[in-house]
């Protein structure tokens, strides 16, 4: 009865930056979901009430308890496609509650126990195999690595010209999954240490993360490490929801997107999506330069969003440079006081945000434009005027095409999500 309702969600998985290990979880779920649904005998989606899901997740083929929590999280966010599209009146999947899984006291090896280990490794070190035992114990004791991902590793992975191994981690928080865009699976916390004082060196920037290879930077680094205060951890940001694509269509058409132009929009996105995870997997970030992202991501984005090429100014001089991109209120007739946004095209590897020196120059040089929003592509930061008319260096608001959320996950109190991101790319509110 449910089979065609599980492919089109299956389907609207795929382009909405579910992982592959969800999608293929969902799949094994839901279908177990319609096994159980025609024991039944309903003939309508709508005759499916509360008590059918409980007894699917209690007692369909007597499931252990993790089973029971992913048969919940399934039956929400298909219930929640079903909804969106029609089907249901209503997500009564919301109500099932999930069960609570005691925590397990972990195992764990003393100091006393592992220095014996890597004492024993260290003295047969001297062949291939020894090495490799010891670079094993090393990892899993000093970096705290699974043994799976140990165990994944291949010459591929290793970068023997800067000394660097690439380790899949499976990755628990949430928030760097999606650090502006970078999905940062693996973490180490470390103690973090301030100077009594603010410390006066030349020979470094801001830009960049570089690797430090004059001896003066690395005794100051040193010197801070022994002397230094150690900051307090700041609580990590709360939760996000992620944001179904057709939320956000109806949000902009709310907002004043014509209802005509929403399959354009949708087929839109779909293509940037997929263009974007060729580049973010299948490349050299480096290769992936912001004239690419803006020529293949942006400016077709900004066309099905309603702007018109008229309205477009790529490479626009100003008394600072060049501006990427420029949007104008009307055609472009060579009148700053007509931008009313500004787009700042990044490339893969460098973030997401802008100079206080650009910041002014902004403001002196485009007195209408409202809004700043810098970009790799597919996502974008959208940073607005203060009521001083200055542009602000912290953002307003953020959404990841790939992963749209409610709320920017590095910062969700203060910064908004996919809404408030997309609503000022939208030409409506800014002219």
């Amino acid at each position: 009865m449910l089979e065609k309702q599980i492919n089109g969600f299956i389907e609207y998985c795929k382009v909405s930056g579910f992982r592959d290990k969800s999608i293929e979880s969902l799949s094994i779920r839901l279908n177990q979901f319609n096994k159980f649904i025609k024991t039944t005998r309903l003939r309508k989606i709508k005759s499916i009430t509360y008590r059918h899901l409980s007894r699917f997740v209690a007692d369909y083929k007597n499931p252990s308890i993790h089973v029971k929590k992913v048969r919940i999280w399934s039956l929400r966010q298909f219930f929640h496609y079903l909804k969106l599209n029609g089907y249901v009146n209503e997500n009564i999947a919301t109500d099932l509650p999930y069960p609570k899984i005691e925590k397990t006291v972990p195992l764990f090896l003393t100091i006393r126990e592992y220095n014996l280990i890597l004492h024993h490794c260290s003295k047969n070190a001297g062949t291939f195999i020894g090495l490799r035992n010891l670079i094993i114990i090393m990892m899993l004791g000093l970096l705290g690595l699974r043994t799976n991902s140990i165990i994944s590793m291949n010459v591929q992975d290793m970068d023997v010209a800067v000394g660097l191994a690439w380790i899949k981690e499976k990755g628990d928080k949430g928030w760097l999954r999606d650090f502006d865009g970078w999905d940062l699976q693996a973490y180490c916390y470390v103690d973090w240490k301030r100077p009594n004082q603010p410390i006066s060196i030349n020979g470094l920037t801001r830009a960049t993360i570089q690797r430090l290879h004059q001896q003066k930077h690395k005794d100051a680094a040193n010197n801070i490490l022994n002397t230094g205060v150690a900051v307090p951890a700041l609580p990590e940001p709360t939760k996000t929801k992620i944001v179904a694509d057709g939320e956000i269509l109806k949000f902009l058409i709310k907002e004043g997107l014509r209802p005509s132009s929403a399959d354009e929009l949708t087929n839109t996105i779909s293509k940037i999506r997929l263009l974007a995870d060729y580049y973010y997997h299948h490349c050299w970030w480096e290769d992936i330069r912001e004239h690419e992202t803006r020529t293949f991501l942006v400016v077709p984005l900004l066309l099905a969003l309603g702007w018109s090429e008229q309205q477009i100014k790529i490479e626009l001089p100003c008394s600072g440079g060049r501006i990427d991109i420029a949007c104008f209120r009307k055609s472009y007739k060579r009148k700053n006081d007509e931008c009313v946004a500004i787009i700042e095209t990044k490339d893969f590897s460098s973030g997401l945000d802008y100079a206080q020196k650009q910041a002014k120059t902004y403001s002196q040089d485009f007195p209408s434009c409202k809004a700043v929003i810098v970009t790799n592509g597919y996502c974008y930061k959208t940073y607005l005027r203060d009521e001083n008319g200055q542009f602000q260096t912290s953002p307003s608001a953020y959404i990841n095409l790939l992963m749209p959320r409610d709320k920017y996950p590095l910062d969700p109190v203060e910064v908004g999500g996919a809404f408030n991101a997309i609503k000022w790319l939208l030409p409506n509110n800014l002219t």
